[in-house]
């Protein structure tokens, strides 16, 4: 090896070094020079002219620019055998000693520990699931560390005594409310001791965005409500990009309903309607146009002693002029809500085998279009309501004028039946199913007509 060598090149000697070097190392017992990368073709010249002199010698000459370039040459040289974990040590080593390798490290470092940081601080605060703790809500994240934890004036909702409620309704939950990916905490929660009269939504980090009273929402000034109490809410439709909810207030114990749908992200109220009676529940409703969300409502008609399904279409609703009075909120059983976002109502009669009135209570889609709505009736004392159901089967292939396809008592409801009504046959079920199809009653804009039925109806 020839040349002037510090840590980042090897730099050129004199020629008169060269040539001395070159014939040196030409005449001795050197296979290979390592030179300057910049006197290579010098060096090889040298060499050559040495070569036609003396033809039975050779000397290789290989140009390097640094110190790296000569040890990554494998003539300059021989290695020992090595194990698999030495020669894996020497590769680590001589990556480590990579300029341009450590250059990368030096950014790639810091950047992947602030990558690390960065979900973990997002990881921290973005909750996924909340529970209530006494008087408090706490949620947390995935890794179930608590995020946030809201106190202060929220006392945990009242028990609900219901069992359709269970299944379908609830006072808590994470959402995403704006459509930003990231939850937020809707609750409904008790105001002062006595009741559930506040509906609100909080952030991740627990800034309250919006608060609702169950006694004025919605409703003209001097016109509230002070009997009213939220019962639950429901989700599953955006519209704009913020989630809808839908939420029922009620006057204990069945007076007066009122189902609201509210935006999520805002709190703006857009909607209303009013039933004399429970409004048992909410279920999304696949009818007509599926890009169009819409809602069936489960209720009871006190009025008539029928429960009551309805059908609204979210982009029918329309906001009043002005906020109304309680008993002004459009009703779910009045034919001039048909121009306010109501599609349809039907009417469903209470069997002869039970008492009190009747309740819609679930509704469950059979198969695309068609869906199986529960009614149940009061019974003798230690009989479950949701045990005592018929079944109307119901197509809303046209959500306008829906068929009815088939009535039928579950299997419970004919036990209950044949043990507290002796001798009742299947002709008498048969009898009576006719007589339930002839009462069902339906909305229109003249009033409330029977029901189309299918043509070949199965019972």
């Amino acid at each position: 090896f020839t040349g002037v060598a510090d840590a980042d090149r090897v730099g050129p000697v004199d020629e008169g070094t060269l040539a001395a070097k070159v014939s040196a190392c030409f005449h001795g017992p050197v296979d290979t020079l390592f030179v300057p990368a910049e006197q290579h073709v010098k060096a090889e010249r040298i060499a050559r002219a040495l070569e036609e002199r003396h033809p039975n010698r050779r000397l290789r000459i290989r140009g390097v620019s640094n110190l790296l370039d000569l040890w990554r040459d494998p003539n300059a040289v021989e290695e020992a055998p090595r194990s698999a974990r030495e020669r894996a040590a020497v590769h680590a080593k001589r990556f480590v000693m990579s300029r341009r390798l450590v250059g990368i490290a030096a950014l790639a470092v810091p950047l992947l520990v602030f990558l690390i940081v960065q979900q973990l601080v997002f990881e921290r605060n973005l909750p996924v699931s909340a529970r209530w703790e006494g008087d408090r809500i706490v949620a947390a994240n995935a890794h179930g560390r608590d995020t946030v934890v809201l106190e202060g004036r929220l006392l945990r909702p009242d028990v609900v005594e219901n069992c359709t409620f269970d299944k379908i309704g609830t006072r808590l939950a994470l959402l995403d409310l704006d459509g930003d990916g990231k939850n937020e905490i809707a609750a409904m929660y008790r105001g002062n001791p006595t009741k559930t009269d506040r509906f609100a939504a909080f952030d991740r980090n627990g800034r309250r965005l919006w608060d609702h009273s169950a006694a004025t929402l919605g409703l003209a000034d001097g016109a509230s409500r002070p009997d009213m109490q939220w019962l639950a809410f429901y989700s599953g439709t955006r519209v704009s990009g913020s989630l809808a909810l839908v939420a029922t207030r009620r006057v204990p114990p069945r007076a007066l309903a009122f189902v609201d749908w509210v935006d999520g992200a805002t709190g703006k109220h857009f909607g209303m309607f009013r039933n004399e009676g429970h409004i048992e529940g909410v279920y999304a409703a696949a009818v007509g146009d599926r890009s169009d969300p819409a809602f069936f409502l489960s209720a009871t008609d006190n009025e008539t002693g029928m429960g009551l399904l309805s059908l609204v279409r979210v982009s029918n609703l329309r906001p009043p002029e002005r906020p109304p009075r309680a008993e002004d909120v459009p009703s779910l059983a009045d034919p001039k809500s048909l121009e306010k976002g109501l599609v349809v109502a039907i009417r469903l009669p209470l069997d002869s085998f039970s008492n009190t009135r009747a309740h819609a209570r679930e509704v469950v889609e059979d198969r695309p279009g068609v869906f199986r709505v529960s009614v149940a009736g009061g019974g003798e004392s230690g009989q479950r309501m949701d045990e005592r159901c018929v079944l109307y089967t119901l197509d809303f292939a046209n959500p306008g004028n829906p068929i009815l396809e088939s009535i039928q008592f579950t299997d419970a409801y004919r036990t209950i039946i044949v043990k507290t009504h002796p001798g009742t046959s299947d002709a008498d079920l048969e009898v009576e199913r006719e007589r339930l199809a002839g009462e069902i009653r339906l909305l229109a804009a003249e009033g409330w007509r029977p029901v189309e039925r299918a043509p070949s109806e199965p019972n």
